[in-house]
């Protein structure tokens, strides 16, 4: 169950937090982390941020987990989306630009009202890796936004074509399906 791997994560955690090995030690919370917003529970993962940050708040992990928490935490405190542009910008100065990073980035944007520059970001990322699922159904989200909804049809048909593996595109495809068969329900 995913409570007792996240008890054991935090007894390895401060385990390996006491052998003095950090790498390990922001490995494993980075998980924690990343369970814990799957879980909804954003104020957790910020203390498991936090913890990372007292080790080294410099290593990319910590950072990404920062991103990570701080997209999730925007949706009640916006300026958050805010706070990780600035870690994302941070990151692509280091690292480059990557197309995880462009679609970081553009999530950070639409929290902040900014689709127009979301897109630019997304469309960047596209022509490093055309056909990628989850910037095409980022794209479909911003057109929208946009008014856009043919191009918005277009990405979402794409994404579907390119990743059918893709958790976006699995979530779609369900949901899509149930509004099918509630529509056959009522005719």
């Amino acid at each position: 169950d995913v409570s007792g791997a996240l008890k054991l994560a935090a007894t390895w955690a401060q385990a390996i937090d006491a052998s003095k090995q950090p790498r390990d030690a922001i490995g494993l919370r980075a998980i924690a982390c990343d369970a814990l917003l799957r879980m909804n529970r954003v104020d957790l993962a910020e203390k498991e941020v936090t913890a990372m940050r007292d080790i080294d708040d410099d290593n990319v992990q910590c950072i990404m987990a920062n991103i990570a928490t701080a997209l999730r935490a925007g949706a009640k405190a916006r300026d958050r989306f805010g706070e990780a542009e600035i870690l994302v910008n941070e990151l692509v100065g280091r690292c480059g630009q990557s197309v995880s990073l462009l679609n970081l980035l553009a999530l950070a944007k639409i929290g902040q009202g900014k689709a127009q520059e979301a897109e630019g970001h997304l469309l960047d990322a596209l022509s490093k890796r055309s056909g990628d699922a989850d910037t095409l159904a980022n794209l479909a989200v911003v057109a929208m936004q946009l008014g856009k909804s043919e191009q918005a049809a277009r990405y979402i048909t794409q994404a579907k074509a390119a990743g059918a593996q893709a958790e976006w595109v699995k979530a779609y495809t369900s949901i899509e399906g149930r509004f099918d068969a509630a529509a056959a329900m009522a005719n």
